[in-house]
């Protein structure tokens, strides 16, 4: 299968990198789509390509990446990765379910790690979605957003977060993610009777669509699907580990 990737970086070094990188025969499954050079060409070009793969970096103007980041309509590509001159926006970037970031100047062996993760990333979501049977459509979830009205299947929901005021659906397949402007807690009505807890007040997940769970020093935090970690509050702990299987 055939992915695509888009850089949307002003630092024409990211692309030198990205071609010399992407020669490699590991790596054969990737095209590129394009490059932008600004957030406003950025946009179009999203828009236009869809792609499965984009690199996103900082050098677009003071404090950009961290504005796009911020911003809760901006939805990043199934498999994103930062390319920074620093660490600051890491955290942001780890939120909007980044699966990678490097650091500038780009390393070509550190750039392929991260290009084989989004191939890993990519194929787990293809295998997961490979079904092309239609589910029910009480198994259905009509969204409807300012770019257009979807019928999303409700397995294919990995997880929602909410932040300030809009609430972003991740999901597998088509339609990588959508942003309402609806509250965390009426798009949870429309899916609390199926696999989805509230596990944070900005983060619901589906049971299905959990990779892996950690206890760390801070709490437990989730990784799902999509290569998000997703943080546990503490009295929702008991809760979802009620409806989790154990021995």
């Amino acid at each position: 299968m055939i992915y695509s990737l888009v850089i949307l970086d002003a630092d024409l070094r990211t692309r030198a990198v990205c071609e010399q990188v992407l020669k490699s025969k590991s790596l054969s499954e990737i095209r590129f789509a394009g490059l932008a050079t600004d957030v406003h060409s950025g946009k179009k070009l999203l828009t236009k390509t869809k792609p499965d793969i984009l690199i996103l970096g900082d050098d677009l103007g003071k404090d950009c990446l961290s504005t796009i980041l911020a911003d809760p309509k901006f939805a990043t590509a199934p498999s994103t990765i930062i390319a920074a001159d620093s660490s600051k926006y890491s955290m942001a970037a780890l939120k909007k379910g980044a699966i990678d970031y490097l650091l500038k100047p780009l390393d070509h062996e550190m750039l392929e790690e991260g290009l084989m993760k989004s191939l890993s990333r990519l194929s787990q979501i293809n295998k997961t979605t490979g079904d092309t049977s239609l589910p029910p459509i009480g198994q259905r979830l009509l969204i409807k957003n300012a770019n257009g009205t979807y019928l999303v299947s409700k397995a294919s929901i990995i997880r929602c977060q909410s932040e300030e005021g809009y609430t972003t659906i991740f999901c597998q397949g088509k339609h990588p993610s959508l942003v309402l402007s609806k509250t965390l807690k009426s798009v949870e009505a429309q899916l609390k009777e199926d696999r989805f807890v509230r596990v944070h007040q900005s983060h619901l997940v589906n049971l299905d669509a959990i990779v892996d769970l950690e206890t760390e020093a801070k709490g437990m935090v989730l990784e799902m699907l999509d290569g998000a970690r997703i943080p546990v509050a503490h009295r929702r702990r008991s809760f979802l580990l009620s409806r989790l299987p154990s021995i």
